[in-house]
């Protein structure tokens, strides 16, 4: 018996997808994880470009889904990102693309949390 047959699995990939994975939203699911409260639209209006403030966005509402934060390729968040163009920012001409495509890259890093009380590092650091 291989190595690889030693261990327990006791979920399939596609539950520990389901668990870890990016979060599937259909419309009406979008527009509550990506609604913002008070404090939050005060975050987003304090970022200077509109790239980082939809990417902030992002995280909050794969946050509010599964209480964690994602490391993604732009591909994988397409359809999210322009929802997110299109319901917070539709006056910058910034829409989202054909074919699914978002015009921004993602962001090379994802910052470490420098308070206190929150002194884990979460997500992963794309170097």
């Amino acid at each position: 018996m291989p190595a690889s047959h030693h261990r327990l699995s006791i979920l399939s990939a596609s539950e520990i997808d389901d668990l870890y994975g990016l979060p599937r939203f259909a419309g009406a699911d979008r527009d509550l994880f990506f609604q913002l409260s008070n404090p939050e639209v005060a975050a987003v209006a304090s970022i200077r470009t509109v790239s980082v403030a939809a990417h902030l966005i992002l995280q909050l509402g794969y946050f509010k889904a599964k209480r964690q934060f994602f490391a993604y390729e732009r591909e994988e968040t397409a359809e999210d990102l322009g929802h997110i163009l299109n319901q917070h920012f539709p006056s910058t001409g910034f829409r989202a693309q054909t074919g699914g495509i978002c015009p921004f890259r993602v962001p090379l890093r994802i910052p470490r949390i420098n308070d206190r009380n929150a002194g884990c590092f979460v997500g992963r650091s794309i170097a």
